[in-house]
């Protein structure tokens, strides 16, 4: 079964309008360089008011863990699916 990217599903309740995760779950990333990297994905705590954000609390390759957790902006790459929720390793 070939895996489809969200830019190929627009109607995925997992994926925000720029391809970005949209809640939490655990995710398959693919870096520019094209290897493969699961994340864990959950929410950040936060102030009362601020905006929720997500952050990684497990990664399948150390050395592609974002430094801040929640630095998903800085990845270089594209999500390329939902895996399922988070726990469910």
């Amino acid at each position: 079964m070939s895996v489809k990217p969200f830019f190929e599903d627009s109607e995925s309740s997992h994926f925000d309008a720029h391809g970005n995760p949209a809640g939490p779950g655990r995710y398959e990333f693919r870096r520019d360089d094209g290897v493969k990297i699961l994340y864990t994905l959950d929410w950040m705590e936060r102030e009362e008011g601020e905006a929720p954000r997500l952050t990684v609390v497990r990664c399948s390759r150390l050395a592609d863990f974002p430094s801040p957790a929640h630095a998903l902006h800085s990845l270089d790459g594209t999500w390329v699916r939902w895996l399922g929720p988070v726990g469910a390793d």
